[in-house]
């Protein structure tokens, strides 16, 4: 499996809107929409916001305390996220 590490969406003046993802992310732009939907269909709050540390644009992802960070790679979307046992196995049985 190829590595791929050409971190986008990283001009703090662009804000990364339908137009700016799909051209980011291209094929996989599908998949970010399914995810999307899937944060809608769980209460899951999302916001775009300009990370100055890491120099890019990031989608900030919560419920209640519960938060997880993703960011867009070329072609990408990828994610991470710090979630409690008991509601990680709730989300993976839907």
């Amino acid at each position: 499996m190829e590595t791929i590490n050409n971190i986008q969406l990283t001009d703090e003046n662009i804000y990364p809107d339908e137009s700016v993802l799909k051209k980011v992310l291209g094929k996989t732009y599908n998949a970010y929409l399914d995810l999307i939907k899937l944060f809608d269909n769980n209460d899951l709050i999302y916001e775009w916001r300009y990370s100055k540390d890491g120099k890019t644009w990031l989608c900030k992802v919560q419920k209640k305390k519960n938060d997880c960070m993703d960011v867009c790679l070329e072609g990408i979307y990828e994610g991470c996220g710090i979630f409690p046992g008991e509601v990680l196995r709730r989300y993976l049985q839907t």
